[in-house]
């Protein structure tokens, strides 16, 4: 069945409580072509990075590590390639340097998506990447928040005094 849904374009998406246990995403066109999945679930923003991205981004697991805060904020990204975008995620990997890591992603790359009544919520961050077999390897896990900007790159970060 898995194939099928592979084949079809459907993300299936198997949970233990926040955590990943196994999803077909890995073998999907949209991670053939090293786009980051999100997932939002229980609490737990899950990041699913394909082996496409980490071909471009050697070091991003390494660096992802190195956080201890993910800030994720939502909102306009004029500037995004292609003409801009109407709605559209950043992932601010705070790691107290003067250059943490930063992703942008389009809205749709999002399941369950997070919006202005969720300002201000924090969450658990699990970054996954595709293991041994197709396997769900959690590379990394830490906490987050959530705010809504008015556009993006935002690029600063967290604050709760942010609105």
């Amino acid at each position: 069945m898995s194939g099928q849904l592979a084949e079809s374009g459907i993300i299936s998406i198997t949970n233990d409580g926040q955590k990943l246990s196994s999803t077909n995403y890995w073998d999907l066109p949209q991670a053939k072509a090293g786009r980051i999945l999100l997932t939002h679930v229980r609490g737990a923003l899950r990041v699913l990075v394909p082996n496409a991205f980490l071909k471009r981004q050697p070091t991003f697991v390494e660096e992802v590590s190195k956080a201890r805060l993910v800030v994720l904020s939502r909102g306009p990204w004029p500037s995004a390639p292609g003409g801009g975008l109407k709605d559209a995620y950043e992932l601010l990997f705070e790691d107290d340097s003067d250059a943490p890591l930063v992703l942008h992603v389009a809205a749709e790359a999002m399941v369950m998506a997070l919006g202005k009544a969720d300002h201000g919520r924090e969450f658990a961050c699990l970054i996954y990447t595709r293991g041994f077999g197709g396997t769900c390897s959690l590379v990394s896990e830490m906490p987050g928040r959530f705010r809504c900007v008015p556009s993006l790159p935002h690029l600063k970060p967290w604050s709760p005094f942010d609105r």
